[in-house]
């Protein structure tokens, strides 16, 4: 079924019965590691992620940072006070005093940059389902910013906060960025939206100076990688019916003698 919504609480997302993107990028290395990602307890609470969701709240803008953003009762994740907070309020993001200012540093960062603030008053984010034509599956997704650039055409812009953002194309690489935009495309797509121009905000998580790139993939590249996202639906798909979760292989390359 394909529908569309707006600001749903992440937990609401979580429960929604559907391939993500997360499933299908695993894939991607091997279904032996998404299969083995999927039988791995997963812990209840990792902070390294706290960070980009506070970003991603402050781009939607102050009142939702406001709501679910605070500063910890303590210094460190993980402690009583802490853990207790979020058990009362699951849907909260704490984060420490330091990384609460950090987080607005990379906002001013984005907003210095004309190119790149404007984007930053797009859409609200949005959940989206959408059934698959090439394959059947029923998939879900959701986009951090959805920017109208006129003649009913959308710009796709999904932020990835990074340590290092000179290092944005390995992590384009390991992480398949461009088969996440790919697979959002095609679900926007399903649910009214033309998406022209697709794109990775990355911004760097420090408190001094943050560096912020905009990276837009060509028509070559998205049509690669939407290949790549179909290929892993239809690999997923197979698994589950044989149940069989082939390893890695290595891409063999050619190489070409002087």
């Amino acid at each position: 079924m394909n529908a569309i919504t707006k600001n749903l609480l992440f937990s609401d997302y979580q429960a929604i019965d559907a391939l993500n993107s997360g499933k299908i990028r695993d894939a991607l290395k091997s279904l032996r590691y998404m299969r083995r990602r999927e039988l791995t307890p997963q812990a209840e609470f990792n902070y390294t992620f706290e960070v980009g969701k506070a970003f991603a709240y402050l781009c939607e803008g102050w009142d939702q940072f406001k709501e679910y953003v605070r500063v910890g009762p303590t210094k460190t994740a993980g402690t009583i006070a802490w853990m207790e907070e979020l058990e009362a309020n699951p849907e909260l993001t704490l984060l420490t005093g330091s990384d609460y200012s950090m987080v607005q540093a990379m906002y001013k960062a984005c907003e210095e940059q004309e190119h790149i603030a404007h984007l930053l008053k797009g859409e609200d984010e949005l959940t989206f389902t959408w059934t698959c034509d090439r394959t059947g599956a029923f998939l879900k997704g959701r986009c951090d910013m959805l920017v109208d650039i006129g003649n009913g055409e959308y710009h796709l812009v999904d932020m990835k906060t990074t340590s290092n953002i000179y290092k944005y194309r390995y992590s384009i690489k390991d992480y398949r960025y461009d088969v996440q935009l790919a697979m959002y495309a095609d679900g926007l797509r399903h649910n009214g939206y033309n998406i022209t121009k697709c794109s990775n905000l990355f911004v760097e998580k420090v408190d001094i100076l943050p560096e912020v790139y905009l990276h837009t993939y060509n028509q070559n590249e998205l049509a690669k990688a939407w290949d790549d996202y179909i290929g892993a639906i239809e690999d997923i798909q197979h698994a589950r019916e044989t149940n069989e979760y082939p390893g890695y292989l290595p891409i063999s390359e050619t190489l070409i003698g002087l």
